[in-house]
């Protein structure tokens, strides 16, 4: 099974280095936005976009603005993305306890 995080990771790094007309393979998960040779506010929102576009989300300016790396970035789509699932109250792929009701004499039951 493939893990989720790396999915996303891969998927942010082909979005930016398209933007920034670079091999995938370049851009660094761990390298600081600031760091990313042809990074420029412009450049900045058309990833946003594009991010948003790829995963169908909704990302804060103010939040990727706090993103100082890739890294970070990606746990922003993450996020957004679980709280879609959540939304669409898709929990298929989130741990959950089993509800418990209690019985006449005290005990628990599943």
């Amino acid at each position: 099974m493939r893990d989720p995080h790396a999915t996303v990771e891969h998927q942010v790094r082909v979005v930016i280095a398209d933007l920034l007309n670079h091999p995938v393979e370049t851009v660094d998960q761990d390298a600081g936005l600031s760091d990313l040779s042809g990074l420029d506010s412009l450049t900045l929102f058309q990833i946003l976009d594009a991010v948003e576009k790829k995963f169908a989300i909704s990302l804060d300016e103010s939040e990727l603005y706090g993103a100082s790396s890739l890294s970070d970035l990606t746990k922003l789509v993450e996020v957004a993305l679980t709280d879609k699932t959540l939304a669409a109250g898709d929990t298929s792929g989130i741990a959950t306890k089993s509800p418990t009701a209690t019985t006449g004499d005290g005990h628990e039951r599943q």
